[in-house]
């Protein structure tokens, strides 16, 4: 998957003395989105079948907004959504008969987070970051038969997640209100849980699965690269 990682939040003033002090706002905030899709062919003979493969579509939006306490640190909250769509085509069911299977998974973020600048040139500035992002949203299932009908969950699955991310970077001044920003993601904790839970035949089921990640951003896919702003 492709993912385009930006940061768009409008200023209006320009400068010449850059500078990070106390008391400034801190505004930025990401934008991305990513799509993965494809095909298959197999040829027998003079036969070729074409079969689609698994496609996803993610998006997800995080504006954030800070305080600078003094002029070395910072303290502030992101509030965003992030959304993924994943479909399966011709999914195997009961009775071998196929459908095309759209899981949409849906999630709303609060970010606190705290970062330190250090001083490292006349326009530039290294910062570390420490955030805790937190989810809760939904999961829902939509099964498509041959006719192009289906069904969707009448009881979607609940999403919570926590993580925990250690972040580096680097500011550089444009003029004294807008920063150009590189950021490495690199140690990072998640925990996400699902559950869902529902009514068959009269007798109440509950399923519940929880996964832990720890992990290490060592490559170029780690870096964002957008803009931030000291008002």
């Amino acid at each position: 998957m492709k993912k385009l990682l930006f940061i768009v939040i409008v200023a209006v003033s320009l400068g010449v003395n850059a500078q990070i002090e106390g008391g400034k706002i801190i505004a930025g905030g990401s934008l991305g989105f990513g799509t993965n899709s494809g095909e298959t062919s197999n040829t027998t003979g003079n036969t070729t079948t074409t079969t689609k493969n698994n496609s996803t579509f993610s998006f997800n939006f995080l504006p954030e907004v800070g305080y600078m306490v003094n002029d070395n640190l910072g303290a502030g909250l992101g509030i965003g959504y992030d959304f993924t769509k994943t479909t399966m085509y011709d999914a195997l069911g009961a009775g071998n008969t196929t459908f095309d299977n759209i899981q949409k998974d849906g999630i709303f973020y609060i970010s606190p987070f705290v970062r330190y600048y250090k001083n490292t040139g006349d326009h530039a500035f290294a910062f570390a970051e420490f955030a805790l992002p937190i989810g809760m949203g939904s999961s829902k299932d939509l099964r498509l038969n041959n006719a192009g009908t289906g069904t969707e969950d009448d009881d979607p699955t609940k999403i919570f997640s926590f993580a925990a991310q250690l972040s580096i970077g680097f500011n550089y001044f444009l003029n004294d209100r807008c920063a150009l920003e590189a950021k490495w993601a690199g140690l990072s904790f998640q925990s996400l849980s699902r559950k869902s839970e529902g009514t068959t035949a009269g007798v109440n089921w509950e399923n519940k699965t929880k996964t832990n990640d720890f992990g290490l951003g060592l490559d170029v896919t780690a870096i964002s690269v957008g803009l931030r702003f000291f008002l």
